[in-house]
């Protein structure tokens, strides 16, 4: 028996919402009557409701209790989103996240200070430090070095990301790409604090994912250490 569909379904709008970022998202039910033999995946493009300013980003369909398909059509786009006007920055997302890590204690800016005083010392790139230091008490002698087996140190990092969307594009997305920045975009209502000496960041590749009919861009910029990022290794914002 030959597949057999419902004459002309009518759409039904199921729900639609509108994302920050300014990404409209809408369900759209188009009920189908298939026959027996027909496969829960087989649904006429015919049958794809056009949409202006939207596309068609997945499908899911479940049989009701008649035995028919009532598919779900997802679309994502984005009518009134205007690059490069005020209500585009309004709408951008900001976030930090923050993590923990354990970094070599030669990477620390101050390692040469930290090497003389506590008597450290690199053999074949093993890092050594006495168990004990002398005292300026000559009675005493010695007392232990707090530095004894220590061959790291804990530094903080972050990422700090604007998320935005846009229709096109933008020219000049890449412009500046390992550079280090002392300001990183952010709202105008907020400003971060310092984040403790030195520290810069550092313009990485931004992500680009399709939305639709819409770019989602996220730029991101990735926090130093204390001291800053090596100005020899990476260039200065602005400077070729």
């Amino acid at each position: 028996m030959s597949q057999k569909y419902g004459d002309s379904p009518k759409p039904r709008l199921v729900s639609i919402r509108q994302e920050r970022t300014g990404t409209t998202v809408m369900v759209v039910a188009v009920p189908l009557v298939l026959s027996d033999g027909a496969g829960p995946l087989e649904i006429p493009t015919t049958t794809v409701p056009a949409i202006s300013g939207f596309a068609l980003t997945g499908v899911q369909a479940k049989r009701t209790p008649g035995g028919n398909w009532e598919w779900e059509l997802n679309f994502e786009g984005g009518q009134t989103v205007q690059v490069g006007e005020q209500n585009t920055e309004e709408q951008a997302v900001y976030s930090l996240d923050t993590s923990d890590s354990e970094s070599p204690i030669t990477s620390h800016p101050d390692w040469l200070k930290i090497k003389e005083k506590y008597k450290g010392d690199v053999k074949e790139g093993v890092i050594e430090f006495k168990d004990e230091l002398p005292t300026e008490n000559s009675d005493t002698g010695s007392k232990k070095n707090p530095m004894f087996k220590v061959d790291s140190y804990l530094s903080f990092g972050a990422v700090w990301s604007k998320t935005y969307v846009t229709k096109t594009l933008p020219g000049n997305l890449f412009d500046g790409i390992e550079s280090v920045v002392a300001n990183v975009p952010q709202p105008r209502y907020i400003k971060l604090p310092n984040l403790g000496r030195g520290r810069n960041w550092l313009k990485r590749v931004p992500s680009i994912r399709v939305r639709g009919t819409v770019l989602e861009i996220t730029e991101r910029y990735l926090l130093s250490g204390r001291g800053g990022w090596n100005r020899d290794v990476y260039k200065l914002e602005g400077m070729g």
